[in-house]
């Protein structure tokens, strides 16, 4: 019993660096005047499944969420278009799309307002 809770930790921190590491891999290929098909394949291309991509209808804003995490302190990467061509990309969390986690990467593109760096 003491065995498999041990090994729950590590299990459990290899699962949030697996997404969290994807999305520091899609924030290093994002980059502002991708179209919006452009940014659609590198995030399926990253293995990003359909499920965890959002699209809005008005096509202004995109969402890619990573499973959640106890505390909602799971890593989302918001991407925002103008006239079809990507102007901004972050990292948010759930609760908080203007909260930047700590070690997540820097912001792309136009300043995101109201942001809060902890």
């Amino acid at each position: 019993l003491f065995v498999g809770i041990a090994l729950v930790p590590n299990g459990y921190r290899a699962w949030r660096h697996h997404y969290q590491s994807r999305v520091i891999e899609t924030m290093d290929d994002l980059h502002v005047g991708m179209s919006i098909d452009e940014v659609l394949s590198l995030a399926s291309g990253l293995g990003w499944k359909d499920e965890e991509i959002y699209l809005a209808n008005d096509r202004v804003t995109m969402t890619l969420s990573t499973p959640a995490d106890l505390g909602a302190r799971n890593w989302i990467i918001i991407c925002t278009f103008s006239k079809l061509k990507l102007v901004s990309a972050y990292v948010g969390t759930p609760d908080n799309v203007y909260y930047h986690p700590e070690g997540a990467p820097d912001d792309i593109g136009e300043e995101v307002q109201n942001r809060t760096r902890l």
